[in-house]
């Protein structure tokens, strides 16, 4: 299909999810997140592997779980874009360096998540859209450990002498052979059949059917606007400060900026008016914020992938970012149960009023954008930072 040929702009991109993320919060009462789906993934694995005492919470089924059902369709849909884009392929880690790399930067994710009170989406992009002063602390930690990655990325690449070239099995011939055309007709058979079975036959009999229905739908629109826009969080982060991807960073900022312009104002709407509760989506905010941010960036650096990076990878066939997922997905619950972080609650309406906290919200995203077009000026002006040797 041609229209899945066609990549979908930054700022476009950005807008789209802004609008989404509103019509998701009308739908299901809660922001658009990542990591509470990860968290009902892995209490399902304890609980079968009779290791619920490891979570420390109850399991709740995960077609019937609000964020668990919205990332299944960010995960389709990626898939189903990649493979009708012709973009969907196994592709291998590279080295056994980025296989460990994979596997802790899913475990610093989680980690990050349960200090800054959520990923790029719940503890940032959603955080501030809910009005809550927690998304701005994040921010300030996602530029610190963005910046803190392509470092290291830097150092890494510093310690190689010559171009490294990918190793593979003796049978990756037959793999590729096989992904080229078979492989893409399974994936995408069992993806359509999954979907099918879940809207006939399991949602069709659920009390709360079209409910998740829908919700699976919205994941699979956000699926399917980051696949094709490549909107990567961590790419915006990690080469803001001049990495090698500066003006791609630029801008999927931009598209950031303006999605949240979008969600900010069609959340203040629905909480003015009172179909949302104020605090819904409120958390607590201190510096943990600033460090768990930090330490998520820093994370998704080392897996190739935020929160939602991580799963659209996976949907194109990125064996890196399937560990990684599978490492967020068992470390989280974990660091959930263990960690204990203090903090108090800042809604910005309750602090300055709703007409002034939102005209606060949006001077604080003013400063934000002017961040960015501040460095994209500076551009040229100074050293970009090289990932080659």
């Amino acid at each position: 299909m041609s229209v899945f040929k066609r990549k979908c702009p930054e700022w476009l991109a950005g807008l789209l999810l802004g609008m989404i993320n509103v019509m998701f919060y009308a739908w299901a009462s809660k922001s658009y997140t990542i990591f509470a789906g990860y968290q009902n993934w892995g209490q399902s694995i304890y609980s079968t592997l009779k290791l619920s005492q490891l979570s420390g919470l109850p399991e709740a089924f995960f077609l019937q779980e609000k964020t668990s059902v919205g990332i299944i369709g960010l995960l389709l849909g990626a898939s189903i874009a990649s493979i009708l884009a012709n973009e969907f392929k196994i592709r291998l880690p590279a080295s056994k360096t980025q296989v460990v790399e994979a596997i802790i930067g899913g475990v610093l994710m989680s980690v990050g998540v349960v200090l800054s009170r959520g990923c790029n989406w719940g503890g940032f992009f959603s955080a501030i859209t809910a009005l809550s002063l927690h998304g701005f602390a994040m921010l300030l930690g996602l530029f610190l450990g963005g910046y803190l990655g392509l470092r290291y990325t830097a150092w890494k690449i510093s310690l190689v002498t010559k171009k490294i070239e990918v190793s593979y099995p003796d049978n990756h011939k037959q793999l590729k052979s096989l992904t080229n055309e078979t492989l893409k007709l399974l994936v995408f058979t069992f993806e359509v059949a999954f979907i099918a079975l879940v809207l006939t036959y399991y949602y069709t009999s659920a009390e709360n059917g079209i409910f998740y229905t829908v919700i699976l739908f919205f994941g699979f629109l956000v699926g399917v606007v980051i696949q094709r826009s490549r909107f990567c969080f961590t790419t915006a982060f990690r080469d803001l400060l001049y990495g090698p991807e500066f003006q791609r960073s630029i801008r999927i900022q931009k598209g950031i900026i303006l999605g949240l312009i979008v969600s900010v104002t069609g959340t203040f709407v629905l909480k003015y008016k009172g179909y949302i509760d104020p605090m819904n989506y409120v958390y607590p905010v201190s510096l943990w914020n600033v460090v768990g941010g930090a330490i998520f960036a820093f994370g998704a650096v080392l897996a190739g992938g935020c929160a939602s990076g991580v799963l659209w990878r996976t949907g194109e066939g990125y064996i890196s970012s399937l560990l990684a997922l599978i490492s967020a997905v068992l470390s989280y619950p974990i660091a959930r149960n263990l960690i204990r972080v203090p903090g108090v609650q800042v809604f910005i309406p309750n602090i300055l009023g709703w007409e002034l906290g939102l005209v606060a919200t949006y001077f604080g995203l003013f400063l934000y954008s002017l961040l960015i077009y501040r460095l994209e000026k500076s551009y040229g002006k100074v050293k970009v930072i090289s990932l080659k040797k």
